[in-house]
């Protein structure tokens, strides 16, 4: 995201693509979190605890409200989770 780029506008963007997959870390989330451009998270839960680390979500003034909508567990013990915006 572009500093200066309103909600608005990259609605707009978004809207013209059928779907974009974005890789990226917390700051880069956080900036589309932020600004309700994501409408489906899809995690992997890894059986270990860091005990340190950046947190993947940003501090939200609402919460926003998730909806399970697939599991899949591996072998290796690796969750993976799919939410859509309730």
């Amino acid at each position: 995201m572009c500093a200066g780029t309103s909600a608005t506008s990259s609605r707009g963007f978004v809207s013209s693509f059928a779907a974009i997959s974005t890789f990226g870390g917390p700051t880069l989330a956080s900036a589309f979190i932020r600004r309700g451009l994501v409408d489906e998270y899809r995690l992997l839960v890894h059986p270990v605890i860091l005990g340190a680390g950046t947190p993947f979500f940003p501090q939200l003034e609402t919460p926003i409200r998730l909806r399970l909508t697939e599991t899949r567990r591996f072998e290796s013990g690796v969750m993976y989770l799919s939410y859509a915006a309730a």
